[in-house]
């Protein structure tokens, strides 16, 4: 995972910058969004890449696995 700066420095380079001028903020709201889905579910290349959010599917999967095995115990 990069590093926090790196994160926003890309995001300012790529998004902030290239797309611009702004008309709003409602405009760079929008914008972030769709950036932060395209960072969770797309941004990867490489086939054997996780996305973040397929992580975070697979650990809550995890711990409801672990609480259900608790409470059958």
């Amino acid at each position: 995972m990069p590093s926090p700066e790196t994160v926003i420095g890309l995001f300012k380079t790529e998004l902030i910058r290239q797309r611009g001028p702004w008309r709003g903020f409602d405009d760079v709201e929008v914008a972030t969004l769709e950036r932060v889905w395209w960072f969770n579910h797309q941004r990867y290349s490489n086939p054997s890449a996780i996305f973040p959010a397929e992580f975070e599917e697979q650990f809550l999967e995890s711990q409801n696995t672990h609480v259900s095995e608790a409470v059958l115990t």
